[in-house]
């Protein structure tokens, strides 16, 4: 089902307004039947699920239906929460007698108050992507805009130009071809000796260091921090300086609008400070300063909690937990088998060693408290120790398609359907996932969970796993330039039906 946007909606280098694919998404669940059943007509809605609980071979799920409680019994279990299901909200003084609004950017967009014209003077807090879009909208809302940017944590942020290149049409495509994944030490693509060249000889790093230098140029050359007679005091301090786009340390995203820079420059206030005290219609900062405000729109991130499971039983699934909820043999278990495997992934890519500090400015913190454990998942899905598969918590850099493998692949191992590893290679190669995942990507360390820049490889890898190849086919060339996207993927459930027929496996009705 293709997604639609009208003729006269602003678009850029293929880039539109959020709205659309909320709309593509509500069309979808109402048009999609099985049995004579929606996918709407198959959801609870106003459920809300209290506890997980699992008794010798049954999931036990506690929960709230319009306030009535109910329990739900199954074999097999499926969480797909995602990892922004909850929100940070920073704590601060005098919000409870603040006079304006304050909102987090999750719920603001329901409040509907940027069409209000009483909203004159408007505070964004954060330095991510969500408050710089907020920014841009209310500067072309023509509001007197104040950007807060605390000088600790993960700073301003990166944001880089959306062209694309060849048939790629904005920059996140470019991320979406298998070429792309020459350029990071992936463990997910078959190793050559190119890989090889790259990542582990000293001339490939040094083109590497040179190639991501000047791609972070390319990014920071079109807002002309120092350089713009017409921008207003404060705008330099918007350069980043903590942001790396080799390593996705710090506040990184893509600039979805031709007039981005010259908007924010010319009508934004930027403060790289923090907010102490709010009082009346008045922000305090550290400072001193006193910024007069009609409302605070904190910008400030998400977390993931799966607050429904408790920490031993997460523990025993493989999900984040703190280290105190997995007995001392267990843990000892996962260090020895994760250190074997830090050793190998440093002697195949030998230049993660200087990947940034996990300490280092910009760090961005995990879902549980200092100490905690990471995701222990087979191939970023499924428990070692339950029928269980996790899909949407391994970030990706185009989570429609992850989320569409994953659910394919989770529910082809919970089937029978697909041949695993005996547990022993299975928790070897969790070990080698985490053990990688650590130092490719030390701002996610806490949850070993990252695939940004090798997201073609790490669907690829699933759907090798399958057998499935229909979205490819292009010849070696396109398979290798040409971004793979979700509509590719349109053939492969046919494909692994058919597979399983083939093989005389049947899965109707195993769920």
């Amino acid at each position: 089902m293709p997604i639609e946007v009208p003729e006269d909606a602003p678009i850029w280098n293929d880039t539109f307004e959020a709205k659309y694919v909320t709309r593509y998404l509500e069309n979808y669940v109402d048009k999609h039947t099985y049995n004579g059943r929606s996918l709407r007509e198959r959801y609870m809605f106003d459920c809300r699920v209290d506890n997980v609980n699992r008794d010798g071979d049954l999931w036990t799920i506690e929960a709230k239906e319009n306030r009535q409680s109910v329990t739900f019994t199954s074999r097999k279990l499926v969480i797909t929460t995602g990892l922004l299901s909850e929100e940070v909200m920073p704590s601060i003084t005098g919000s409870d007698i603040f006079k304006g609004h304050l909102y987090h950017h999750k719920h603001f967009g329901r409040t509907g108050l940027i069409n209000d014209p009483d909203m004159k003077d408007v505070t964004i807090l954060g330095g991510g992507k969500s408050a710089a879009d907020l920014v841009y909208a209310f500067a072309k809302a023509k509001r007197n805009i104040s950007w807060v940017i605390r000088t600790t944590g993960t700073g301003a942020p990166l944001l880089t130009p959306s062209d694309g290149i060849g048939t790629c049409l904005n920059a996140a495509e470019v991320a979406m071809t298998r070429l792309s994944g020459i350029l990071t030490p992936s463990p997910f693509i078959p190793y050559s000796w190119l890989q090889w060249f790259i990542h582990s000889s000293r001339l490939g790093e040094s083109l590497l260091s040179a190639f991501f230098t000047q791609s972070e140029s390319a990014c920071t050359r079109p807002a002309e921090y120092n350089t713009r007679t017409d921008a207003l005091p404060g705008f330099s301090s918007l350069a980043p300086t903590t942001a790396s786009l080799r390593w996705l340390v710090g506040n990184i995203g893509m600039i979805t609008h031709a007039d981005f820079w010259d908007v924010v420059a010319r009508n934004v206030h930027i403060h790289r400070d923090t907010i102490t005290r709010l009082h009346g219609h008045t922000a305090v900062l550290s400072s001193g300063a006193e910024l007069q405000t009609d409302l605070v729109v904190a910008c400030t991130g998400y977390k993931s909690t799966l607050p429904f499971i408790s920490p031993t039983l997460k523990a025993h699934l493989g999900l984040p937990c703190p280290s105190t909820a997995i007995p001392p043999t267990t843990l000892t278990h996962w260090n020895s088998l994760e250190e074997k495997a830090d050793s190998a992934i440093l002697s195949r890519f030998p230049f993660l060693a200087s990947a940034p500090s996990a300490n280092a400015p910009g760090i961005f913190p995990g879902p549980e408290a200092a100490g905690s454990q990471p995701y222990r998942l087979y191939r970023g899905v499924l428990s070692p120790n339950a029928p269980l598969i996790v899909v949407g918590h391994v970030l990706h850099g185009n989570h429609f398609m992850s989320a569409e493998v994953q659910a394919l692949w989770g529910v082809a191992a919970l089937s029978g359907a697909l041949q695993l590893p005996e547990k022993e290679a299975m928790e070897k190669d969790i070990a080698a996932f985490v053990a990688w995942a650590r130092r490719r990507y030390p701002a996610f360390r806490d949850t070993a969970n990252s695939v940004v820049f090798e997201g073609m490889g790490y669907v690829d890898a699933l759907l090798r796993e399958m057998g499935l190849t229909s979205h490819r086919g292009r010849g070696w060339w396109r398979d290798s330039v040409v971004p793979t996207l979700p509509r590719d993927l349109a053939g492969l459930v046919e494909e692994w039906r058919e597979s399983c027929r083939k093989r005389r496996v049947s899965v109707e009705g195993d769920l």
